[in-house]
């Protein structure tokens, strides 16, 4: 799994630095869907269901994360909040 997260924020700072560069900067929900795509597509046991902007208007994440096992019936829930963080190229 980390592995996966760790090449999923790669493409994602990428992406931001190809698109701030050409001036189409991608949005926080294309980067969000792009990321949970490709984390389900490299983790094929994960389950993924993004809130509806209703859902998310009233607790405030984009998706919610439970992380643990069946078998030990001990979970973790992480509800996130997906925000586009500031980007600066360095002029060369």
């Amino acid at each position: 799994m980390v592995h996966a997260m760790n090449e999923a924020a790669s493409d994602t700072w990428d992406l931001m630095e190809t698109g701030i560069a050409g001036g189409i900067g991608p949005g926080e929900e294309t980067l969000t869907d792009l990321n949970l795509i490709k984390l389900q597509q490299r983790i094929p046991a994960l389950r993924v269901t993004k809130y509806a902007k209703a859902v998310e208007a009233g607790n405030g994440a984009d998706w919610e994360w439970w992380i643990g096992s069946s078998a030990d019936e001990r979970w973790i829930k992480l509800r996130i909040q997906a925000n586009v963080s500031g980007h600066v190229i360095p002029q060369v």
